[in-house]
């Protein structure tokens, strides 16, 4: 079926996914690395392709994030500016909010030859929300950086972050005696810092 027909420019939440042949041969090369692909669906009531989380590929192995994991991933790769999102307040009501910026680091360090992973985050919103509601924000965007670096590292030892490219060049020795970076991976600590503005 021509997918200029199954497309619809008045759908709502209509979103452009780019991939680059650069990512794809840049991956290549690194037999660890893993690609992250958008999970398309047709959404037969607005007659539109509709992306619906991600699969991320890691050697021939094919995982699943659904939309909070795949935001979480994007946050943390610095690569979800203008994300909106909406949160339940105490008293029922929602409170939408939209992420203007995001400034991501990772910080990979080895401490007895265990990795652990720095994720430093800020992000900043496109208005002033009162502190309760800049809690439950913070709690919404960790929660969603937390299950998307759970479930691609520490699961299932997908590197989308490119993690074994930066210990190989930063941390020589250590990597020379890595028998399995799926172990590895799978053993990392996870440390996540989150500071929204």
């Amino acid at each position: 079926e021509d997918i200029n027909l199954l497309s619809d420019s008045s759908a709502i939440n209509q979103t452009t996914v780019q991939f680059s042949l650069f990512d794809y041969i840049s991956s290549e090369k690194n037999p660890y690395s893993s690609m992250i692909f958008p999970y398309i669906v047709i959404n037969d009531s607005l007659s539109a392709l509709q992306a619906d989380g991600s699969c991320v590929i890691n050697k021939n192995e094919i995982s699943f994030l659904n939309s909070d994991e795949t935001t979480g991933v994007l946050i943390a790769k610095n690569e979800a500016q203008n994300y909106t999102s909406s949160v339940r307040n105490s008293d029922g009501t929602k409170t939408v909010y939209k992420i203007k910026r995001v400034s991501s680091e990772i910080d990979p360090q080895i401490k007895n030859e265990n990795l652990t992973l720095n994720f430093n985050i800020k992000i900043s919103l496109s208005e002033n929300y009162n502190s309760e509601k800049k809690r439950l924000i913070r709690e919404d965007l960790y929660k969603k950086i937390q299950s998307g670096i759970s479930k691609t590292v520490t699961e299932n030892a997908c590197d989308v972050f490119s993690i074994n490219k930066y210990i190989r060049l930063e941390f020589p020795e250590f990597y020379s005696k890595i028998n399995n970076w799926t172990d590895i991976l799978k053993s990392a600590e996870v440390i996540i810092n989150l500071e929204l503005n």
